[in-house]
C-alpha cells in the first residue's frame, strides 16, 4: 500500500527570510518505496504569503554512485534535480494564516539510496526561507 509522507513547514516571523521550521513528522527520515510520495506544505502568516509562495525543490544524492535524484520523469526517465512550482492555498485559518500545498512527488522505485531535499519558499516580495530534510528510498 502506497504511503504519502507529509513534509510540513512553517514560516515563523518572516520579515527577513531565513529558515523554515518543520519537515517530516517527528524529525524522522522516512524511507520511500515504489509508489510512495512526498507532499510539501508551508504555513505562514497572511502578511508573508498573501501575494503567493513559490516552492523550489532541489534533490541531491548523499552518496557517490547513486542517482542525483530519486525522482525521474519523461520517456527517457530523466532525473528531476531541481523544479519550481507556485503553491496553491489549501487552507486559511481563523487567525489569517495560510497553508500552501505544492505538487506531490511520486517515487517510482529502483533508485535505492539516501537523499536530501532542499526546499526554498519564496514570497512575492522576493524573501526566501529554506530547510533541507533527508529521506531514504528503497525499491
Amino acid at each position: 500500500m502506497a504511503t504519502q509522507y507529509p513534509c510540513a513547514f512553517s514560516i515563523d516571523g518572516g520579515a527577513t527570510g531565513g529558515r523554515l521550521s518543520g519537515g517530516f513528522p517527528n524529525g524522522e527520515d522516512p524511507t520511500l518505496v515504489n509508489g510512495d510520495s512526498i507532499l510539501v506544505t508551508v504555513t505562514c502568516d497572511a502578511s508573508v504569503g498573501s501575494g503567493g509562495l513559490t516552492g523550489t525543490f532541489v534533490f541531491t544524492g548523499k552518496a557517490q554512485g547513486q542517482g542525483p535524484s530519486p525522482f525521474v520523469n519523461g520517456p527517457n526517465s530523466n532525473f528531476v534535480c531541481i523544479q519550481s512550482y507556485p503553491g496553491t492555498v489549501s487552507a486559511t485559518d481563523d487567525d489569517g494564516s495560510m497553508t500552501y500545498s505544492f505538487p506531490v512527488w511520486n517515487y517510482g522505485g529502483n533508485l535505492k539510496g539516501s537523499y536530501e531535499l532542499t526546499f526554498i519558499a519564496t514570497n512575492a516580495a522576493g524573501l526566501q526561507w529554506s530547510e533541507d530534510p533527508e529521506f531514504e528510498t528503497g525499491n
